[in-house]
């Protein structure tokens, strides 16, 4: 997050099917940044059920979200607190 503005919403478009995906997350300098996981896809996260994760709170917090698109969901896997 390069702007402390709160929460954002992750839409994808466009995912190709089989595609393996990456994000890295981290905070800005303030922390507190909150994502949600939007449109585009039916998420589903280990551990986690039906598309939802919290983001590390602190600043400068590094969490990352890994999916793969089969063409109806993302199943994803999320690592938080990688500081």
């Amino acid at each position: 997050f390069t702007a402390h503005s709160g929460s954002r919403t992750l839409n994808i478009t466009g995912p190709v099917i089989g595609g393996n995906y990456v994000l890295k997350l981290i905070q800005d300098g303030t922390g507190g940044e909150l994502i949600t996981l939007g449109s585009g896809c039916t998420w589903k996260v280990a551990n986690g059920g039906a598309g939802a994760i919290t983001l590390t709170n602190a600043a400068n917090a590094l969490d990352v979200l890994t999916f793969t698109y089969d063409g109806t969901n993302s199943l994803a896997a999320f690592m938080p607190n990688l500081n």
